[in-house]
């Protein structure tokens, strides 16, 4: 954790990754730090984050781009995700109103 006097009283997620390689010593992984699998289950360093606030706080600064590549950004960083399928998955949808005026609203993982 980041000491009051840096300003912000946590780690930002390169901050963990790089952090994490060099406890590990293994400065040439290429893998990403971060994995979205097939089932929506956010990983970090091949575990599973289990806080599903801190998944939710991830899912709104997780970012697309052209080709299909993944990454979480901040205005100070980005870091790639690895995403084996799709990022969020429906897992409830309800429809409101009848004919052209019918809305779909899906509840994502």
């Amino acid at each position: 954790m980041k000491s009051i006097s840096s300003g912000r009283p946590y780690d930002t997620p390169k901050e963990i990754a790089n952090t994490a390689r060099e406890q590990e010593g293994n400065s040439s992984n290429t893998e990403p730090d971060f994995r979205i699998a097939r089932d929506g289950t956010w990983f970090y360093h091949g575990s599973p984050i289990l806080r599903k606030s801190l998944v939710k706080l991830y899912s709104t600064v997780l970012k697309c781009g052209s080709g299909g590549r993944f990454w979480l950004e901040t205005p100070v960083e980005r870091v790639e995700v690895s995403v084996e399928d799709a990022p969020f998955i429906a897992v409830s949808a309800t429809k409101v109103g009848v004919g052209e005026n019918q809305i779909i609203y899906f509840q994502t993982s």
